[in-house]
């Protein structure tokens, strides 16, 4: 025990300051680099230069120092209240003409588990795991369209489930957990709905019209740009 500290450190001094230096802002309108400084444990004076510099960079600031201005997209993403990066998407997504899309995807990309039955050769005997696994493969399949993208087959799925008769058939044909449906097509609501608000206009504006097996060529390739824009460094290996 001699070699442990006593205590462990503070959030502040333990991760980045990103979030935590936008929502002052946001709610300050001052200076926030003493704030930090002032605190019990205060996060070293590089971590927040580094956060102000990772902010301008991403356009949440105009200037990579505590004399800038949150932005626009700043703005909107403490207002949505979500993970940086996502707010991003969703905010680029507005811009470039996307909204609806870009809404639903942040919404999937913040899930944190798959819709589709999960197996484990831990509970489940081999003809069972071999079923779940051969028909939750299928569905996959069918619902990718030939995207070959995860998050945009999960948008074909929630069209199809929102549209379906009844849902708990639906998810038992296509091998789908009926609450994690559920809760999926609950999270896309409720980020809809706080879009709607921060823009001021009817949350029925920012329903996506088709699915992305039906859009616009044009559409799904915003959507893959900016994904790969925003999350490239989850994307590719360097």
């Amino acid at each position: 025990h001699k070699y442990m500290q006593p205590f462990d450190q503070g959030e502040l001094v333990r991760t980045p300051l990103d979030s935590t230096i936008l929502n002052l802002r946001e709610m300050l309108n001052e200076a926030v680099t003493p704030i930090l400084l002032d605190c019990l444990e205060p996060p070293d004076i590089s971590t927040i230069e580094r956060s102000f510099e990772s902010l301008h960079a991403s356009n949440f600031i105009s200037d990579p120092t505590d004399e800038g201005e949150i932005t626009s997209l700043g703005s909107l993403v403490v207002a949505l209240g979500i993970d940086l990066t996502l707010g991003a998407f969703v905010g680029l997504g507005i811009q470039f003409g996307v909204a609806a899309e870009a809404i639903q995807l942040a919404a999937i990309l913040s899930f944190p588990k798959t819709p589709w039955a999960m197996s484990s050769p831990l509970y489940h005997d081999t003809d069972t795991f071999n079923e779940i696994v051969s028909k939750t493969f299928v569905s996959r399949c069918i619902f990718d369209a030939g995207l070959f993208s995860e998050p945009l087959a999960m948008s074909n799925l929630l069209h199809d489930y929102s549209n379906c008769r009844d849902r708990n058939q639906f998810c038992w044909k296509n091998r789908l957990s009926v609450l994690r449906m559920r809760h999926l097509s609950g999270t896309v609501e409720s980020l809809k709905r706080r879009v709607a608000e921060c823009l001021n206009v009817r949350s029925d504006m920012l329903e996506m019209r088709d699915p992305p097996r039906s859009m616009a060529h044009a559409k799904t390739s915003i959507l893959r740009i900016l994904q790969v824009w925003l999350f490239y460094d989850t994307m590719i290996v360097h």
